[in-house]
């Protein structure tokens, strides 16, 4: 008996010995399930249906999709996670290209939420309603410059704040059609400007400090037209102020002999240092302070207004002015 007993053993031992060596290293398939003790599954490794991107997915006892992981035929992964009801409530992505991106949803699908990052550095962070319609956004460009959207619920955006790189802030405020109907920048230097406009986005009146720290007034009518214009030193600061925001002209100002109205005399390239303008009206005026613009137009409108420290130049549609004195 003792010795049909080491038999046995050593029959056992061996067949020990075979099945372990037979254990293959590698197990390859193309789905794999792990099961809970009651057999559900709750890890599932697949591959897709195009049998090119693999997958595992997570499930929880009631065999709802909690979790997804994912890789497209690209190479990007994609992760999502779901809620109790099997609902996509997150998902981030990392493609290739060095775009990432993170989306947060609701309980109805709608996206609420979303941070991205450009394959340039660039940012963004947006937030939507329960219709999934962005309300509100921050970015950060590549080159520095930073911005802030508010919207509404049907024409888009109302407000933009923005910071461009290398320039001062500026604020947009926008009408119930979308047109900008209000803006109010610093320029870098620290000289600030408001601008209104009317429904159609065309700018009526604007109000601007220059470098000199001299107040600008200035009215369009209806067709662009320049129709009042307060320089320092031509009427009281606060008398024609309360008057254009009283809706009247300032025709008086213009009248005064200490402002020129003209055209400049054919083309306009706009100054260089010494600039010699020719006016229409015969006169002849000279750059005098060095600054540098470029704008091209033909015969555009000028104006020239006694400050306390000589004389300044508006050319149409150009923002800066100019000291100028006068030759002729």
């Amino acid at each position: 008996m003792a010795v049909g007993v080491v038999l046995a053993a050593i029959a056992a031992a061996y067949a020990a010995g075979q099945a372990k060596a037979a254990a293959p290293a590698v197990l390859r398939a193309q789905r794999f399930e792990l099961v809970d003790a009651e057999g559900r599954a709750r890890i599932e490794l697949s591959m897709g249906a195009d049998g090119r991107t693999p997958g595992v997915r997570l499930l929880d006892e009631k065999g709802e999709l909690r979790a997804e992981l994912n890789l497209w035929s690209d190479g990007s992964p994609v992760l999502r996670l779901a809620d109790a009801k099997g609902r996509a409530r997150a998902g981030l992505l990392v493609r290739t290209s060095g775009y990432s991106a993170l989306r947060l949803l609701d309980e109805k699908g709608k996206d609420r939420a979303g941070l991205s990052v450009n394959a340039d550095g660039g940012s963004a962070l947006r937030l939507a309603d329960e219709n999934g319609k962005d309300r509100a956004g921050l970015s950060v460009n590549a080159d520095g410059g930073s911005a802030l959207e508010l919207a509404d619920d049907k024409i888009g955006i109302r407000a933009l704040l923005t910071l461009p790189h290398g320039s001062g802030p500026c604020l947009g405020l926008y009408d119930g059609n979308g047109k900008a109907r209000a803006g109010l920048l610093l320029h870098p230097d620290g000289r600030p400007a408001l601008a209104l406009a009317d429904e159609k986005g065309e700018e009526r009146a604007a109000l601007r400090v220059l470098a000199d720290g001299s107040p600008w007034v200035m009215l369009y009518d209806r067709e662009g037209k320049l129709i009042s214009w307060l320089p320092e030193g031509i009427a009281r600061p606060a008398d024609a102020l309360s008057r254009a925001i009283l809706g009247a002209a300032l025709l008086d100002a213009l009248a005064t002999p200490d402002v020129i109205e003209s055209h400049i005399e054919g083309a306009f390239e706009g100054w260089t240092g010494e600039t010699i303008f020719k006016l229409e009206n015969g006169q002849i005026w000279q750059q005098t302070a060095y600054a540098y613009t470029y704008h091209y137009a033909y015969r555009p409108e000028v104006l020239i207004y006694r400050t306390a420290g000589g004389y300044e130049m508006k050319v149409e549609d150009v923002e800066d002015t100019i000291r100028v004195k006068r030759l002729k």
